[in-house]
């Protein structure tokens, strides 16, 4: 089951998300079961097709542990601004 995890003690998601700063870099670290790899990986890979046709994108990437490190996965996503990032969020696609 998928849950959030504040990644910062001092700012919340929330928080941050009520701030008009930008550019805006969201960072999500995934911790998965062995067989749930490839769906997460296909998962990603579906969102990341979307996000890139929306304005203000710039880039995605994710990245995995190695030397038979648990599977744990971290997505990084850049985006020129702040409403960039909240505009695609309420995307209803």
């Amino acid at each position: 089951m998928a849950g959030l995890e504040e990644l910062d003690a001092t700012v919340t998601l929330g928080q941050q998300l009520q701030t008009e700063e930008g550019p805006v870099v969201l960072v999500n670290i995934f911790t998965i079961d062995p067989a749930d790899e490839e769906a997460l990986l296909e998962a990603w890979a579906h969102d990341a097709d979307f996000m890139k046709k929306q304005s203000g994108y710039i880039s995605t990437q994710m990245q995995k542990g190695i030397a038979g490190s648990s599977p744990a996965c971290r997505r990084g996503r850049h985006d020129h601004c702040y409403h960039a990032y909240l505009d695609s969020l309420r995307s209803p696609k």
